[in-house]
This record gives structure tokens, sequence and C-alpha cells, in this order.
């Protein structure tokens, strides 16, 4: 099987309904995935809602692949949708496990997103150790995709996807999150912004699909 490239970039992209136009949005992610599944330079696109909001996580190899996206099909209808309000934020990966082999469980149907910020005099500290907790989540065969993730110099995040609900309380109650949780909280400004999510659509690697 060949070897899939590894994602260094990705936009984190939070959507916020206007009004009660939430069945809108939650169709048009559906669609997204069809609008992505053409973009090579696209690796990995989730769309997902999580109780007050709803969101779009996708990673690329290259800042061209991600510059490509930003022109694509789905930021077009995204900057013509008039139901929603998003917020897109350009971020660095600093570690992640891929997987492959999801469409044999199922597929994806749930996940967590974990924002917070570092107190300055940390922040180096805090980005390596989230580079540094992708071996133990290579450990978790039940933990597909794990991402890690820098907005700017002191704002990091953690973006994961699971098969079901039995798999996301595995992985936050285990022991890599935990001795993760052990090493950062310290360096935190203040409690990270933790959002449970439900996955609407995804593009996956080849032969997840």
């Amino acid at each position: 099987m060949d070897a899939l490239p590894e994602p260094h970039f990705a936009f984190d992209v939070v959507l916020t309904p206007r009004s009660s136009r939430r069945d809108v949005v939650r169709a048009f992610l559906g669609t997204g995935r069809r609008l992505v599944l053409d973009e090579p330079g696209t690796l990995q696109w989730y769309g997902y809602q999580t109780p007050g909001a709803f969101g779009m996580f996708d990673t690329f190899a290259t800042e061209e692949g991600r510059a490509a996206h930003a022109r694509g099909l789905l930021a077009q209808a995204l900057a013509g949708a008039d139901d929603v309000v998003a917020r897109v934020a350009p971020v660095d990966v600093i570690g992640h496990r891929v997987a492959r082999g999801v469409q044999a469980r199922g597929g994806l149907k749930v996940g967590v997103r974990f924002v917070f910020r570092a107190k300055p005099e940390a922040a180096a500290e805090v980005r390596a150790a989230l580079r540094d907790g992708a071996p133990d989540v290579q450990r978790e065969p039940l933990t597909p995709y794990w991402y890690a993730f820098q907005k700017d110099a002191t704002t990091f995040g953690v973006f994961v996807l699971f098969y079901d609900e039995a798999d996301r309380r595995e992985h936050l109650e285990g022991l890599s999150a935990g001795h993760l949780l052990d090493t950062i909280s310290a360096h935190m400004e203040a409690p990270a912004d933790r959002h449970f999510f439900d996955v609407i659509a995804c593009k996956t690697p080849p032969g997840d699909i």
C-alpha cells in the first residue's frame, strides 16, 4: 500500500448559522464532500456539527494545496452562502495520526475539538508536547484520525475523530490524552474550549471513502 502524504497545513473553520438556518448549513456540509473529492491537494476534509455550531477541518501536504482549496468549489459556495457566518483560520499541523480502514468500521461518526491559548513563555514547550504526543496516539487503534495544530504564536488545538462514542470515551479516559493534558495544562492561559461533535461528511484517504 502506498504511503500517504503527511498533512502539514490545515484550515480550522467554525460555521455559525444565521437565525434558525441550521438545516441549511447541515445540508451544505452534506454536499461538501462531493465538492472536495476532486481536489488532489486536499488530503482529508471533515464537516461536523456541535450542539451550538458547525465546522470544517481540512488538511494539506503543502501550502499550494491549501491555497488551491481556498480557490475551489467549496470555498466559492461558502463565500456565496447567506445563511452562515464563517470563521476560517489557517493552521499548521504539528502532529498527526492518519489511519486507513475506516470504512471497515462503518465510517467516522463522532469527534472532539480542543482549542486553548498557551502562556507566551511556554508556547515552545506546548508545541513540543503536542508534536511528541502523536506516537502515543499511534498506539490507539480506535483513534484513527488525530491532529494537533497551531493557529498563531500562542493558540493551539487538537482535532480528533472516532468510529463511535465508546471509542471517543476510551481515548479521553486513556493514557495518551491523560499524559498530554498533564503535560500542557499548567501552561494554559485558561482551560481549553472543548466541543464534542457529530461527523456529517468527510473525505478520507483512498480506500476509506
